[in-house]
């Protein structure tokens, strides 16, 4: 069996479970499992045993039994194995197989990230920085963090950005982080690098940047990206004024439930600007902005229904 080398960072699996649904196992399927397990049982081959741990863990040679895959996992990880540490570290943490346990997550993270595993490296510095079976301690979790980061971990290096910026108060550093984690990738990171160049707080603006920021996060369905794409679109910064691709924009993360893109998208409505003038239109956008908390909804909305009764008189 392929033997997994890959742990999926609690920040963004915590609510993964495995499809097992109708499966099937053949003959063969059973032959292998219970080699397996005898092999397991006399404890000679870590590997044997750490795939013995993903079969149950996974269902994908046997039924899926959490409790199972827990028991193999702790073997192999009381032998060292760093995989299995951090395996058993999430188990642990979800609450998978065994009862939900943060001091034993923690614990299991840590033997496994000393080891240099990336993905326990930066599953314990969550457990640092939220206080999660450990004491609370940002400078452990960054210590974690970076080491992960150093490993090309995007989510410990946008997490060294928000470190950096909001508790270490230097922000060139936090967007120095940023930048590496939206460079590989990172949706988020790539969503704040663009809000840094287009405000100027810390660096010069440049909006041609910021736009070449927020296509990539937009690409990958960012909604406040495509918000703020939008914007820039209708006001001209970093690209021609485009009313049809900004009011395109704001859909988009108006469908989402962007409420500021829906208040937008009502502006354009109410003032047929990039599409045809439509007053009940631009009210509906404007009664889900108000519920999604947009205060400037609430009073264009009072604003107009003013006008409107007006009017009639």
């Amino acid at each position: 069996m392929k033997r997994f080398v890959t742990i999926l960072f609690l920040s963004l699996a915590l609510a993964v479970s495995v499809d097992v649904n109708a499966q099937e196992y053949s003959k063969e399927d059973a032959k292998y499992v219970r080699q397996l397990t005898k092999s397991a049982k006399r404890g000679s081959s870590v590997c044997d045993i750490c795939d013995l741990a993903n079969i149950y863990y996974y269902g994908t040679r046997a039924e899926q039994d959490m409790a199972m895959a827990v028991k193999w996992y702790t073997k192999a990880a009381e032998m060292g194995d760093a995989y299995s540490q951090g395996m058993l570290g999430a188990c642990y943490y979800r609450g998978t197989g065994a009862e939900q346990d943060m001091s034993k997550a923690a614990y299991w993270f840590e033997r496994s990230a000393e080891q240099g595993l990336c993905a326990s490296q930066h599953n314990l510095a969550i457990c640092y920085f939220e206080g999660r079976g450990v004491d609370s301690d940002v400078d452990k979790a960054r210590y974690w963090y970076q080491q992960a980061a150093e490993q090309g971990c995007v989510d410990s290096q946008r997490m060294l950005g928000v470190i950096y910026s909001v508790i270490n108060e230097d922000p060139i550093e936090g967007l120095r982080w940023f930048t590496m984690a939206a460079e590989g990738g990172d949706v988020m990171a790539q969503n704040e690098v663009a809000l840094q160049h287009f405000t100027g707080d810390y660096i010069p603006v440049d909006y041609d940047t910021a736009v070449m920021w927020w296509h990539k996060a937009a690409d990958q369905g960012h909604a406040l990206a495509n918000f703020n794409l939008g914007y820039c679109y209708e006001k001209g910064l970093g690209v021609d004024v485009d009313i049809d691709e900004a009011v395109r924009r704001y859909r988009i993360a108006a469908d989402e439930g962007v409420a500021i893109a829906q208040h937008q998208l009502a502006m354009c409505y109410l003032a047929g600007n990039g599409v045809e003038q439509d007053v009940e239109m631009s009210l509906e956008l404007l009664y889900r902005a108000a519920e999604g908390g947009f205060d400037m909804a609430v009073k264009a909305i009072a604003d107009i229904e003013a006008y409107l009764a007006s009017e009639e008189r």
